[in-house]
């Protein structure tokens, strides 16, 4: 800065304005660079400051958008539990429905051979009363027809 100015001091002056005015012009050309480069200088702070800003609430965004796809995978997930554990139950209830049914099949099967078994006991016996009766009427014949002979 010194040297700028020592400068302006020793050097002849550039234009017919001469030595106070052309320093007082020079300055002032001096201070209105400054002032503009300075203005745009923020325009293009607070422009990129503004872009970050823009950026980091479409982050913010972003995650809350993010968040609120977990929490709601997180409520299907746990929607998607609850179904299957309610199916679970319901095959337990048709399995145990099932296996009550079973029991009852086997039972009427088993009821059904005791049946049958009972059926051919009194088959049996009445066969056995059938032919004891013939070896009665057997006896009774041939002892009559003995006496017959015998006569």
């Amino acid at each position: 800065f010194l040297l700028n100015v020592a400068g302006f001091v020793v050097l002849p002056t550039w234009s017919e304005l001469g030595r106070p005015a052309e320093t007082a012009c020079e300055v002032a050309a001096l201070a209105l660079g400054e002032a503009a480069g300075h203005a745009v200088e923020i325009a293009m702070r607070t422009a990129h400051l503004s872009d970050l800003q823009r950026r980091q609430a479409e982050m913010k965004a972003a995650e809350e958008r993010l968040r609120a796809d977990e929490e709601r995978a997180k409520a299907e997930q746990a929607e998607a539990e609850a179904a299957a554990e309610r199916i679970n139950a319901e095959q337990a209830r048709m399995l145990a429905q099932l296996e009550k049914a079973n029991a009852e099949a086997e039972r009427a099967r088993a009821e059904a051979e005791r049946a049958k078994a009972q059926l051919a006991e009194t088959e049996a016996a009445a066969k056995e009363s059938e032919r004891e009766v013939e070896r009665k009427a057997f006896r009774v014949i041939n002892h009559s027809s003995k006496r017959v002979m015998s006569n």
